[in-house]
């Protein structure tokens, strides 16, 4: 679980699903005064932009779940995997 965790970048799928919300929101509110001109047709957009909408808010609260669920087992991204220190803290270097 915690590998799986480390490799998720938690900001920016959030950001993304953020955007994603906007924009369904500002589409589905459109196609809501499209639809309300007269546009029966486009009435079915604006139901399926509402159900990306619903969707976006599920998986955002997902995904703050798991990010606070990474916090609390303390799962830091600090290091990138496969990365060599190059100074050591520990003073086995300097051993004579």
């Amino acid at each position: 679980m915690r590998r799986l965790l480390r490799r998720i970048n938690f900001p920016k799928v959030f950001i993304v699903l953020i955007v994603t919300l906007v924009v369904a929101g500002g589409a589905c509110g459109l196609t809501a005064v499209a639809a309300s001109k007269g546009g029966d047709a486009v009435f079915l957009l604006a139901i399926i932009e509402s159900v990306v909408m619903v969707l976006c808010v599920v998986c955002l609260l997902f995904t703050f779940l798991l990010w606070v669920l990474a916090t609390i087992m303390g799962v830091n991204k600090t290091e990138t995997p496969g990365t060599v220190p190059v100074f050591n803290d520990n003073n086995e270097d300097h051993k004579s």
